[in-house]
């Protein structure tokens, strides 16, 4: 599984553990001195997780240890790279920004009808994805899932094969170009790269495989985006940052939880209920939504393919 090395450094613990942050940075001591290396590369996006991952970072380590690198592009959101200047100035840490938008040119990735659409509204961007969830009969990201699974039909399958594929694989080649730029760059200046995914993502397949997501080394894969935002606030983590709507920063106006149907905050009770061993008709009795259940496991059971692939 990927991030197995890091990530069982808090399998199973919880956020209101006060020692949640000291053993993270423990985690982060030891990889870094393990690996003989002069400390730490983070890819700081301007949202939560990555907020979070340079703060225990910085702790762990020292400032004057952790690089941190902003890698925007034409999609990404207005105030990503504000809020990631922000983080990195309370942190003490220099943020190198570098723009991937050439790069991205060169290889055609903005070239196709959709990704034309998606440039010019988030607004017809959000309404889309309310289309997909018509589609759909619920959350978008599970209708996309299932159409890679080869079980869409009719309508729907034409639709994804001719506008919504090419917007997802475009989304695909940029999360896997940060993850080879931040992966020659902690080579080349023997750093350790560290991941900000969080277990949430990784049960519901929020991610790309092989993608800025998917590395060996995330040191906060044990904990669930509730969790995350929990410690973020013990960190002293930007209110800002702590209440802005998760996003892939990929498609501009579409949010985690507005592709996947249902709210981190929802989700993660869920999937703390089946960590539990809870089948779906307890978690109902335990008045979780069945709506909600019903949702996050068809999500985790759609997802199971990237968790075993990355096995």
């Amino acid at each position: 599984m990927r991030g197995r090395a890091a990530g069982a450094m808090l399998r199973g613990m919880e956020a209101r553990d006060a020692g949640t942050a000291e053993t993270i940075e423990a985690g982060i001591r030891d990889l870094v001195a393990r690996r003989r290396a002069a400390g730490a590369l983070v890819g700081l996006s301007g949202g939560l997780d990555s907020a979070v991952l340079a703060a225990l970072a910085a702790r762990a380590l020292g400032s004057a240890r952790v690089r941190a690198v902003f890698l925007g592009e034409r999609d990404s959101e207005a105030d990503s790279l504000a809020r990631a200047r922000e983080v990195a100035a309370r942190l003490g840490l220099a943020l190198e920004v570098r723009s991937l938008e050439a790069d991205l040119r060169a290889q055609g990735l903005y070239a196709s009808a959709p990704m034309r659409f998606v440039a010019r509204s988030a607004r017809a961007n959000r309404a889309v994805t309310h289309l997909m969830r018509w589609l759909g009969g619920g959350s978008p990201y599970a209708w996309v899932l299932r159409q890679r699974a080869g079980e869409g039909r009719g309508i729907g399958r034409a639709a994804y094969e001719r506008w919504i594929r090419p917007v997802e694989e475009a989304s695909y080649a940029r999360h896997r170009l940060r993850r080879a730029i931040l992966d020659a760059e902690a080579k080349a200046q023997n750093l350790v790269l560290l991941g900000a995914a969080n277990r949430s993502e990784l049960l519901l397949g929020w991610y790309v495989t092989g993608g800025i997501d998917d590395v060996p080394d995330s040191p906060i894969l044990g904990l669930t985006k509730t969790r995350v935002r929990r410690l973020a606030a013990d960190l002293g983590i930007p209110r800002s940052i702590r209440e802005a709507a998760p996003s892939p920063d990929m498609i501009p106006g579409v949010t985690d939880e507005l592709a996947m149907g249902v709210s981190y905050a929802r989700a993660d009770r869920v999937l703390d209920a089946m960590d539990a061993g809870l089948d779906a008709e307890a978690m109902v009795r335990r008045s979780l939504p069945r709506r909600d259940v019903a949702r996050v496991g068809e999500l985790r059971r759609l997802a199971a393919w990237k968790r075993e692939a990355a096995s």
